[in-house]
C-alpha cells in the first residue's frame, strides 16, 4: 500500500433544486469525507491506496464502505459498531456562493 488515509466520512444528500432546503423534496445521495476523497482520487490515478474508519452498523455506514471501496480503495481494515456516530450532510442546490450545508450527527463519539 502506498497510501493510507483515515478519517470521518459521511452521507451528503443534495438538492435537486436551487431552493433553499426546506423546500427541496428531493435529494441526490452520494458520500463525500476528505479523507476519503484523497484515497479514491490516488486510486484514480493508479496508486496502491487504503482507507479506514469505524463505522455504524446501519444502511449508511454499509453505503459510505461500498461507495469508497468501489473506487479501488482498500477499506479491510474498516470496523462497524454500534458507538459510532452517524454523519450525514445536506447541501442546498445552485451557484457556490449561495449554497448551505447542515450537517446531522447522531450517536456517541467513537472511543
Amino acid at each position: 500500500m502506498e497510501v493510507v488515509t483515515f478519517g470521518e466520512s459521511m452521507v451528503l444528500f443534495s438538492g435537486d433544486q436551487e431552493l433553499p432546503l426546506e423546500y427541496v423534496h428531493q435529494f441526490h445521495k452520494q458520500m463525500a469525507g476528505a479523507e476519503s476523497n484523497v484515497a479514491i482520487g490516488l486510486a484514480r490515478l493508479g496508486h496502491s491506496a487504503g482507507w479506514f474508519s469505524k463505522l455504524g452498523q446501519d444502511a449508511f455506514g454499509r453505503y459510505i464502505l461500498q461507495s469508497i471501496r468501489g473506487q479501488g480503495v482498500d477499506t479491510s481494515r474498516c470496523t462497524y459498531t454500534d458507538a459510532a456516530r452517524r454523519p450525514c450532510s445536506s447541501k442546498s442546490a445552485g451557484p457556490v456562493e449561495k449554497r448551505r450545508f447542515t450537517i446531522i450527527v447522531k450517536g456517541p463519539r467513537p472511543v
